[in-house]
């Protein structure tokens, strides 16, 4: 070949690709060699090593067909333990000289790897240094193309990326947790429905379990993976202790918060469209199935513990609604029984009733007891609304059941008032089958009526004596005539008969005996008590009578006759003559036999009748 110079041969127009000769000088000798073997083994001494290209191909392109790396960076230390490496698969390893294996974590899977040891930190760092809003980010992937380009749909369930935490088992890495997300969904164009899911390995496992996911639709499942109808669900298994606790707020409350601190809030507001809602419950207990073996000691829908006392006012349940038409503050619709253990204090300003009960059963509709349970003595409101004290259900008393039904050694009305007025105890009727209206009374109408009954040994309808108001007259407007009459049943008898009236004008007419008590013998000087109506005097000399203030005792009779010739004198000039006159001291002359009765009519002692 003729010679040639350099300057004059035209530029390749193709890549080397390491076939091509070049003459070289090698020990004095010219020789030739390959361009593929011409810096096979060589280290690049100069300082630096510049690559400047302007072509449509690499800059820098190298192949490596053995089993070496084909790319490694290392500081002054040679060998250096952890360099920068690409092997010849193409991973990029930084801190290492190999990938490192982790069960679990494939390392065919693993583009990039990087380790540290004890002389230097690990970690990635994905900066974005400008005066704008946006960061670095890293991205993590997945196509179901086989090749570096899109085009092929990925499906619901496939993994878009993962973050896998590994740790040194003394023989390996194996995971303790990840970060994986998936797709969530059905994808399409500019649609890509993800979700998040947490997963840690359980104490004694080599590999995570799932904990926890966050939905495309915002939705967050601890331990389930079902989230239909749930915004938050959590279905952990409670272990590890003897008392657990399924979820806990317990933070310390700082000092600049001085107005309110809710810990938990329920404030849920409905779509602004055309709906029914049938329910909207801010909170729900329900039980779930007590599993064959075991058993629940007590089970409570809503605790406050006894140490809920710290404040100035404490509310083991606070409602705030106001009255209105289906509100209620507290509702128990449930069929079971209701206990409270403390004092119950019902206060409103509503013209409703500040209590109510109905009673669809055949139970009493209030019972009160004391600590006695079952108590024989209690305060009862039967299912018809009658009230019995101090027994368990109404008694038939006098041949019929009344609303009322008291069991007791007594009844006690006190009134305590600084006036005149003392209790009362009113009886009334109406002709009007309601309260709401009026219908007058007729002549005759029983007002009200006391009666007395005593068992008889078989029930305790016999009536022993009655005491009953009637109308007697014709009644009218701001005008009621009224009677009195007192009866009483006779010895052998079951029913009471009238003994006295006392009629609207106030005469008494009584219906058998009258009886002012036993004549009482006085043989000196007295003063007449308040139980002595009959008095013989039977003196050996004049007898002196100290007679009661006639102003207490208007109306009172005396009657007093002697049997000895002695006469009788007051003690006081307060007693007026049979025939009239000023009141003096004389009352029986000194003849036996002489009698006379005295009458006060509030200021002296009228003889009305004498011998």
């Amino acid at each position: 070949m003729a010679d040639v110079k350099i300057s004059a041969l035209p530029s390749a127009s193709t890549p080397l690709d390491g076939t091509e000769i070049l003459p070289i000088v090698q020990g004095g000798i010219t020789e030739q060699v390959s361009v593929e073997n011409l810096t096979a083994g060589r280290t690049v001494a100069a300082a630096t090593v510049n690559v400047d290209a302007n072509s449509a191909t690499s800059a820098v392109r190298i192949t490596q067909t053995g089993a070496g790396n084909a790319l490694l960076v290392e500081d002054s230390a040679s060998t250096d333990s952890t360099p920068f490496v690409i092997d010849s698969a193409g991973k990029v390893i930084a801190g290492a000289t190999a990938a490192v294996s982790s069960i679990g974590v494939v390392p065919g899977f693993q583009a990039i790897g990087v380790t540290g040891n004890g002389a230097s930190a690990t970690g990635l760092f994905a900066g974005f240094l400008n005066d704008a809003t946006t960061a670095g980010s890293i991205n993590l992937g997945k196509s179901r193309n086989t090749v570096a380009t899109v085009g092929s749909i990925v499906s619901s369930g496939d993994r878009l990326g993962s973050i896998q935490f590994v740790g040194d088992d003394g023989a390996a890495l194996i995971r303790g947790a990840a970060i994986t997300a998936e797709v969530d969904g059905t994808p399409g164009t500019n649609d890509m429905p993800g979700r998040l899911v947490f997963s840690t390995t359980a104490d004694g496992a080599s590999a995570p379990t799932e904990r926890m996911r966050i939905d495309s639709a915002g939705r967050v499942g601890i331990g389930s993976t079902s989230l239909t109808g749930f915004n938050i669900r959590s279905s952990l298994n409670p272990t590890g202790a003897t008392s657990t606790t399924n979820l806990r707020v317990d933070g310390t409350i700082q000092s600049d918060v001085t107005s309110t601190s809710i810990v938990f809030a329920s404030f849920p507001a409905t779509a602004a469209a055309s709906f029914t809602l049938s329910n909207l419950r801010h909170f729900q207990a329900s039980q779930n199935t007590i599993g064959a073996g075991s058993a629940v000691t007590t089970q409570t829908g809503f605790l406050a513990e006894s140490t809920l006392i710290g404040a100035t006012n404490n509310y083991g349940f606070y409602g705030n609604i106001a009255a209105g038409t289906g509100r209620w503050n507290f509702y128990a619709a449930g069929t079971a029984d209701n206990y409270f253990g403390g004092a119950t204090t019902i206060s409103t300003s509503s013209t409703d009733a500040a209590l109510r009960v109905t009673q669809t059963g055949a139970g009493n509709a209030l019972l009160v007891e004391d600590t006695t349970n079952p108590d024989s003595s209690p305060f009862i409101v039967d299912a018809s609304g009658n009230v019995v004290v101090g027994y368990t259900s109404t008694v038939s008393v006098g041949g019929g059941t009344r609303p009322l039904t008291v069991n007791g050694a007594g009844q006690i009305l006190v009134r305590a008032t600084n006036d005149t007025s003392g209790p009362t105890l009113n009886l009334g009727k109406t002709r009007s089958t309601s309260l709401a209206s009026n219908t007058i009374v007729q002549n005759g109408d029983q007002l009200g009526g006391i009666f007395f009954a005593g068992d008889d040994g078989a029930n305790i309808n016999s009536s022993g004596a009655s005491i009953v108001a009637a109308v007697d007259g014709t009644p009218g407007a701001g005008d009621m005539p009224g009677r009195l009459v007192f009866s009483t049943t006779a010895d052998g008898a079951s029913a009471s008969t009238e003994r006295m009236r006392i009629s609207n004008a106030g005469f008494t007419t009584l219906t058998g005996s009258f009886g002012r008590g036993a004549p009482v013998t006085k043989t000196a000087d007295f003063t007449l008590a308040t139980t002595e109506n009959w008095l013989i005097c039977n003196g050996a000399g004049t007898i002196t009578v100290t007679l009661p203030a006639a102003s207490s005792w208007t109306g009172r009779e005396v009657m007093l006759k002697t049997i000895a010739a002695q006469t009788v004198v007051s003690a006081s000039s307060n007693v007026v003559p049979l025939v009239g006159g000023a009141a003096g001291t004389a009352i029986l002359a000194a003849t036996a036999g002489k009698f006379a009765t005295l009458v006060s009519d509030g200021t002296n002692w009228i003889i009305m009748q004498g011998n």
